[in-house]
């Protein structure tokens, strides 16, 4: 009776059925091979007597909207199968379930093929489909392990049992019922070779659901838990956060495409969330911020295409021309391209005024080191040596950076301010931030800034390190 007390597994069943009585091949993904044998073994299970039968079907027929019988269950189990890294004849079970895109329709004719060759080649063709018409596949459950490289277009449905909680994942799972290319598939209106073995082993010959739906579009579909497990487990959370995360350091504004309609809907709940799980990494509580901090410009009705196209430079308010800054700066030479670069400063204070290092693009102390001075006169910057070397004076940013900055920000609610005209300085200091590059004087000369972002904050604590253990999540 588990296959109705089990609401998840009762509601996978309903959709099973519904697609079946559509004509859909459905392949269902999970990412734990015990899962799959929990949902095989539940399917396979007999009821007893006609008393479980009726209720079995009752709850179903009332999931799926139409009367169901006990037919309709055993007909669905008898055309899964289940694929995993411990299956063995693995190709056989998925030529069954998809053999147009994994057979072909025709039968393979290979140039320069021996007679022996072609004749291998046809029986494996003949073989294949022999089992795919005889003892045809329509549901599939199988692990991550076809989640890549594998032609499963033959199906319009993708059911993920559970959500895998890295978004890429999810792409690639999706993409293997997409990308329906092969012409000799899609395009073709008859397909006489399987229609002659067809009526040889006397079954009827094989549709091809998308030649009857072409105006359709895969399904996926997302099984989440009961609402009282996803409050306790805040799965959604995490993969929202993952999601961010992945957009965010790739720069997607579309997204990565791992949000599915079951995302659309969620009340995103913060780094609330986020702290219960330790084993979430920096990039990704950042994600959480950025999500905010997106929420809070909606709010107070800040365009995000004005941000993009900001340029300034902000300071704490009651802040020092010494503090840690965090530059965003695009630069080049006059008249060329620009490039991006990005740097953590910690100016030094010689007689009041601000130097910044110049060093290699990895922190080091070298004789090729030196300080600019931002006195805002002289243009370039007038240089010095001799002032001590530390890493945090010029340095990469990490993601431990940005967190902290975003607990500043968002959780403390610091106060800032934007500078006035800091062209001149900006010019002066340029070339520190692109640590590495405009060392000599005719490049630093000859430098042009055309965008630039500063946010300079009188304390930014480090983060917590990242563990070996977040590491590996």
């Amino acid at each position: 009776m588990r296959i109705v007390t089990d609401g998840k597994l009762r509601r996978l069943v309903a959709r099973l059925l519904r697609a079946r009585a559509e004509g859909q091949k459905v392949i269902v993904f999970s990412q734990f091979t015990d899962t799959l044998a929990y949902v095989d073994s539940v399917l396979r299970a007999r009821l007893s007597s006609r008393q479980e039968w009726a209720i079995v079907t009752g709850l179903l027929g009332a999931d799926v909207g139409r009367a169901v019988r006990h037919e309709d269950v055993l007909a669905l189990v008898d055309r899964s199968a289940l694929v995993s890294g411990e299956t063995e004849d693995r190709d056989a079970v998925i030529h069954a379930f998809a053999p147009f895109y994994r057979l072909g329709p025709s039968r393979p004719r290979l140039p320069g093929a021996s007679a022996f060759e072609q004749q291998q080649l046809d029986a494996l063709w003949t073989n294949g489909w022999t089992q795919a018409l005889k003892q045809p596949t329509d549901v599939l459950f199988a692990t991550d392990v076809l989640a890549e490289g594998v032609n499963l277009q033959d199906a319009a449905l993708l059911i993920n049992f559970d959500v895998h909680w890295n978004p890429v994942r999810m792409i690639q799972r999706a993409g293997r019922i997409d990308r329906r290319l092969n012409p000799a598939i899609e395009e073709a209106t008859s397909f006489p070779d399987l229609e002659a073995l067809a009526r040889d082993l006397g079954v009827p010959p094989p549709r091809y659901w998308w030649h009857e739906h072409t105006g359709a579009a895969p399904i996926t579909v997302n099984l989440l838990l009961p609402d009282e497990l996803e409050a306790e487990l805040q799965l959604r959370e995490r993969i929202a956060n993952k999601t961010l995360a992945i957009d965010f350091t790739l720069g997607l504004e579309q997204g990565t495409g791992a949000e599915a309609d079951w995302m659309a809907a969620y009340r995103y709940q913060g780094i609330s969330a986020l702290n219960a799980w330790q084993g979430d990494r920096a990039i990704e509580q950042i994600a959480g911020y950025q999500q905010r901090l997106r929420r809070l410009m909606n709010e107070r009705g800040i365009d995000a295409e004005w941000l993009a196209a900001w340029n300034g430079w902000l300071r704490e308010v009651g802040g020092r021309r010494d503090d840690r800054i965090l530059a965003w700066a695009q630069l080049g030479r006059k008249g060329g391209e620009t490039t991006v670069y990005t740097r953590q400063l910690q100016p030094r204070l010689v007689d009041g005024v601000p130097h910044w290092l110049w060093t290699t693009a990895k922190p080091a102390d070298s004789l090729l080191n030196f300080w600019l001075a931002l006195d805002s006169k002289t243009f370039p910057a007038a240089t010095r040596t001799g002032l001590a070397f530390s890493e945090d004076a010029s340095r990469p940013i990490a993601a431990e950076d940005l967190l902290a900055v975003s607990r500043r920000l968002v959780d403390e609610d610091t106060a800032l301010e934007e500078l006035g005209d800091m062209r001149r300085p900006l010019l002066q200091g340029a070339s520190a931030i692109s640590a590495g590059f405009f060392e000599a004087e005719p490049d630093r000369r000859a430098i042009a800034v055309s965008g630039f972002r500063l946010l300079q904050l009188r304390r930014v604590d480090e983060a917590a390190p990242v563990t070996s253990s977040e590491a590996a999540c």
